[in-house]
C-alpha cells in the first residue's frame, strides 16, 4: 500500500511507509531538549530549560521501529537524540569505541550521536519530516542499538572494585594515549572494546578474566603489540590486593565469542582516547530559559 492511500493506513503504518524505522536520521528547526533544573536557592517549580538545533546537527530515530508502528493510543511518542558533526579527534576516536557518551553514526561524515540529548517526539509530528535510512552498514547498526540498550543493562558492580579496577584502567590507558599515541592507534582501529568477567565473589580479591574483542578477525603484528602493551599497561595499574586478573586473556572476533562468554562478561567503559576538547556544558548551544 503506498503512502498516497493515507487514509486508509494506520498513523504506524504510514509513519513506516514513509520510511521511518530506528535509526533514521532527521533534521528539524523546531525541536528541542529539555530539562527541569532546579535552583537549591529558590523555592519556586524548576524552570524548564531548552537546547535548540545548532547549524549541522541531526536526529537519529532510537525507538525500535515496532514502537514507531505501535498503535497511537498506546505508543504515543517515539525517542530520538542529538547528532553533531565533529571534528575533533579525541571524541570521534572514543565515539568509535566503547564510550557510553557517544557513538559514531556515520564515520564518513563524522557525525556523533550525544546520549545526553534524548529528546520525546510526538509520533503525529514525525509526519511532516523527512526521514533519511541509517547512513552506515548494519554492522555499525547492530552495534549503535547495543550501544543504546548497554546503557541501561550495566551490571552493578562493588564500588571497591570501580576503585581498584576501572578508575586505575582509565588512567593508565590515558597515560598511553599521551606517551604512546601510535600504539593507541593500533589499538582501536583493531579493537572493539575489552570485556571482563562480572566477578563472582564478594570476599577480596575479586577474581577477573579480560576478553579482547576485536572489530573482526585478522591481527596485524602492531595490532597485536598494541594489544599486548594496552592490556599490560591495565593489568600494572591494578590493586592487585583487591583485583586478582587473569595472566591470560583471550583475544576474539565477533564470530569467535561465544554467547555464554559474551554474556558473562561487561565492557570495561574505557575511553581509549580521552576527549580533551571542550566540556560537555561548553559543547552544549545556548540555553534559553523559558
Amino acid at each position: 500500500m503506498s503512502v498516497d492511500n493515507a487514509s486508509e493506513l494506520s498513523l504506524g503504518d504510514k509513519l513506516l511507509a514513509l520510511g521511518w524505522h530506528q535509526g533514521s536520521i532527521f533534521r528539524s528547526r523546531d525541536l528541542r531538549f529539555s530539562c527541569a533544573v532546579i535552583d537549591p536557592q529558590s523555592g519556586d517549580d524548576p524552570p524548564i530549560t531548552t537546547r535548540a538545533k545548532n547549524r549541522g546537527e541531526s536526529f537519529v530515530l532510537v525507538s525500535q521501529t515496532c514502537d514507531v508502528v505501535a498503535e497511537y493510543q498506546t505508543e504515543p511518542y517515539v525517542e530520538a537524540l542529538l547528532c553533531k558533526p565533529e571534528t575533533n579527534g579525541s571524541l570521534l576516536a572514543a565515539a568509535d569505541q566503547n564510550s557510553a557518551r557517544w557513538f559514531l553514526v556515520d564515520p564518513n561524515a563524522n557525525l556523533v550521536a550525544w546520549a545526553r540529548y534524548r529528546i520525546v517526539i510526538d509520533k503525529n509530528v514525525l509526519t511532516a519530516l523527512s526521514p533519511e535510512p541509517w547512513p552506515g552498514d548494519s554492522a555499525r547498526f547492530d552495534w549503535f542499538v547495543r550501544w543504546l540498550a548497554r546503557r541501561y543493562d550495566r551490571p552493578a558492580i562493588p564500588e571497591a572494585l570501580v576503585a581498584a579496577f576501572q578508575r586505575p584502567a582509565e588512567a593508565a590507558v590515558r597515560e598511553l594515549a599521551q606517551s604512546d599515541p601510535a600504539t593507541i592507534n593500533e589499538f582501536s582501529g583493531a579493537v572493539r572494546e575489552i570485556r571482563v568477567s562480572v566477578p563472582s565473589n564478594e570476599t577480596l580479591p575479586y577474581r577477573l578474566r579480560a576478553v579482547v574483542l576485536l572489530k573482526q578477525m585478522g591481527l596485524t603484528s602492531a595490532q597485536l603489540i598494541a594489544i599486548e602493551t594496552v592490556v599490560s599497561m591495565i593489568r600494572g595499574s591494578v590493586d592487585s590486593d583487591v583485583v586478582a586478573l587473569h595472566s591470560d586473556h583471550r583475544i576474539l572476533s565477533p564470530e569467535e565469542i561465544s554467547l555464554a562468554e559474551f554474556l558473562a562478561t561487561r565492557p570495561l567503559f574505557l575511553e581509549y582516547v580521552t576527549y580533551q576538547g571542550e566540556t560537555a556544558a561548553e559543547a552544549a548551544a545556548p540555553i534559553d530559559r523559558g
